[in-house]
């Protein structure tokens, strides 16, 4: 049987002690292929796990030709939460993208669960100014511009967004972020500040995108919890 030698100056693994980790440090591994003890250097943060803020992936959830899209588990583990919609097109023309919350007993859909606003800049084939809308009692969040997101080639809409409440919180469940909505067929394009908040205090364990009519042709929606320590 052949043997490999370890160097005398190497660290003894049974004495060893607590260390921080720093870029530069070297480190002897040893190749199971061709049984050589080998050298790495740490070159920087992709080489260290981090030590707080990770993003740590909840769930993702991809459409064709899907009724709606839910990530479940969301929990007290973080206070924030990051949503990502992307690439997301409707296949039904001009339908409005809808996000809506729930708990452990489904999705709420009454007609006063929402609130919601969303304001930014609006352009169009001849003009470009500034336009908001927003409802204080809804049945969803609406997401998307009032006139919908497009369905034909590069239409669509997509987003990116953080739930600001955990499941145990003492605030509303609320939801902010910016979007952006394609839909040359009634000639916007639309990108936009979004706020959305469910009106009653709940244990929130999941979110739903939907549209209001037809299918998600596709895209995808991904759920994010983020570390704080």
């Amino acid at each position: 049987m052949s043997t490999t030698k370890v160097q005398g100056d190497m660290i003894d693994v049974d004495a060893a002690t607590v260390a921080v980790v720093a870029v530069g440090d070297k480190f002897n591994f040893l190749d199971i292929t061709d049984s050589l003890v080998k050298e790495d250097t740490v070159q920087g943060i992709v080489d260290l796990v981090p030590a707080g803020g990770a993003w740590n992936l909840i769930g993702t959830s991809v459409a064709s030709s899907s009724a709606s899209l839910t990530i479940t588990g969301l929990n007290s583990t973080y206070d924030t939460y990051a949503v990502a919609l992307a690439d997301i097109v409707p296949a039904t023309d001009t339908a409005l993208g809808w996000i809506r919350f729930g708990d452990s007993s489904g999705i709420d859909t009454g007609a006063a669960d929402y609130g919601w606003g969303h304001y930014g800049g609006l352009v169009d084939n001849t003009t470009a100014g500034f336009v908001g809308s927003e409802d204080n009692s809804d049945a969803q969040i609406l997401c998307t511009h009032t006139t919908g997101a497009g369905s034909a080639a590069g239409e669509g809409f997509g987003a990116m967004l953080y739930l600001t409440s955990p499941s145990d919180g003492t605030t509303l469940s609320m939801i902010t972020g910016t979007t952006a909505t394609a839909n040359p067929t009634v000639a916007d394009f639309y990108n936009g500040q979004l706020f959305g908040v469910r009106r009653n205090v709940i244990t929130m364990d999941r979110i739903l995108f939907q549209f209001s009519t037809g299918n998600i042709a596709s895209g995808r929606m991904t759920v994010w919890g983020i570390a704080h320590a």
